[in-house]
């Protein structure tokens, strides 16, 4: 195989510091991609995560592996994103305490050197504490919600409202890392080895695979 240049076609902090945390160095480009809606969360984000995917790959190099991704909550039949504000915020912690919640991350892998695409979804159940007006509000009052699925980011401050987690962590997070080894696997992309020997790693990102 040749060189392939990563490229995290996403702004989120969060999937770009999962994929370093396996040895990977992509290139951030965020899509300017209009997210479309769906009756079901598993199709929605899968929709929306090919969409991001596609946008950055029609832009990139002919030698590059794109990775999209998009995240949303789902309770009691809703589909909840990102608040909009800090009311919307707090409206969505207040309805999830006390309750449980599914978080679905769509996944979409490209690469442009072959046009193979890969793609699918995780699911995973999230346990709220039960939490008074108080808790919320001091939540709020430290954690910056506005860029996060649900208005919590898992791995932070909301570790400490978590009961209980059934499923993939990192997929609350925001990247469902199995999934995106097994979707690699689809492309014939072995991510081990393309992490095998960081000190062929490239100052441009691109890596040997």
């Amino acid at each position: 195989m040749g060189r392939l240049r990563v490229i995290l076609a996403s702004s989120s902090k969060r999937r770009l510091e999962l994929l370093e945390s396996i040895g990977l160095k992509p290139i951030v480009i965020p899509p300017k991609y209009r997210e479309v809606r769906s009756e079901t969360p598993w199709e929605l984000c899968m929709l929306n995560a090919f969409g991001k995917a596609m946008e950055v790959a029609g832009m990139a190099p002919y030698d590059a592996l794109v990775i999209g991704a998009d995240t949303l909550l789902y309770h009691r039949e809703r589909v909840i994103g990102k608040p909009r504000d800090m009311r919307e915020a707090e409206h969505i912690l207040s309805m999830l305490s006390g309750n449980e919640h599914y978080v679905y991350t769509g996944l979409c892998v490209v690469r442009t050197d072959t046009w193979e695409i890969a793609q699918g979804y995780e699911v995973t159940k999230v346990f709220f504490k039960e939490l008074s007006p108080m808790e919320v509000k001091k939540y709020l009052a430290i954690e910056d919600p506005l860029d996060k699925a649900g208005g919590y980011a898992a791995q932070g401050l909301a570790s400490l409202l978590i009961t209980r987690i059934e499923g993939d962590f990192f997929n609350v997070v925001g990247l469902p890392l199995h999934l995106l080894y097994l979707l690699l696997k689809v492309i014939g992309i072995d991510v081990f080895d393309m992490i095998k020997s960081k000190n062929k790693r490239s100052l441009d990102g691109s890596q040997d695979i």
